[in-house]
């Protein structure tokens, strides 16, 4: 039985004996929780990040505008802007252990 609290995992990734999860996330006691995994052939190239974090934001773009109506330009225009400003003034900080 599922945790309706939790994302379903992708019929695509449960079909792959190769998968491997790169990121959970969580907002518990008001606060982001996140679970990180380094891939080892991404080596020390935090660059590839950014092609997977582009294809988050578009994914988010999609389902807001399936269940919002929102042009998925605007989606990815309110995330960018959201996070340049957070980069210019973070609301907290980072804190925790990086665990092997």
């Amino acid at each position: 039985m599922s945790d309706s609290r939790e994302c379903i995992i992708p019929a695509e990734a449960l079909t792959d004996p190769k998968r491997r999860e790169l990121l959970r996330a969580w907002v518990a006691h008001q606060n982001l929780h996140v679970s990180i995994f380094l891939p080892d052939d991404w080596g020390a190239k935090p660059a590839h990040w950014g092609i997977a974090l582009t294809d988050i934001i578009r994914h988010l773009a999609d389902a807001y505008q399936k269940q919002h109506g929102i042009a998925p330009e605007e989606t990815i225009r309110q995330i960018r802007e959201m996070i340049d400003a957070e980069f210019a003034s973070p609301t907290s900080g980072v804190t925790g252990d990086f665990v092997e």
